[in-house]
């Protein structure tokens, strides 16, 4: 499955893309995400297993300049046939996980 997004930070267009994957086995969903704002020029490889009937879960990480890396929970609800929420958390090696993004995505019928 493919998922083409975009959005605005302060009339700043963005525009991300997930695109998900199953492996029968070992049953894990493989997910590559890029975001213009939040990963630049890189993609993230995510993971997660196979998906609930209503939610996936995939953690991925990335590169913090002098730290560990930091983990990113990226959580998929399927709200109905028409909307999709996104709910992704940051995951310091120290500290608390916080909220970095929150999206509701509703299919527009033409």
């Amino acid at each position: 499955m493919r998922i083409d997004y975009d959005w605005a930070l302060r009339k700043d267009r963005q525009a991300g893309l997930l695109l998900l994957g199953f492996e029968a086995k070992p049953r894990t969903t493989v997910a590559s995400w890029a975001d213009t704002w939040h990963n630049g020029d890189k993609i993230m490889t995510c993971a997660g297993k196979a998906p609930g009937t209503k939610s996936l879960t995939l953690m991925g990480t990335f590169a913090v300049p002098g730290e560990p890396d930091w983990g990113w929970r990226t959580v998929l609800t399927f709200k109905s046939n028409d909307t999709l929420a996104f709910d992704m958390d940051c995951l310091p090696p120290k500290g608390r996980e916080f909220l970095a993004v929150r999206a509701v995505y509703t299919r527009v019928k033409k």
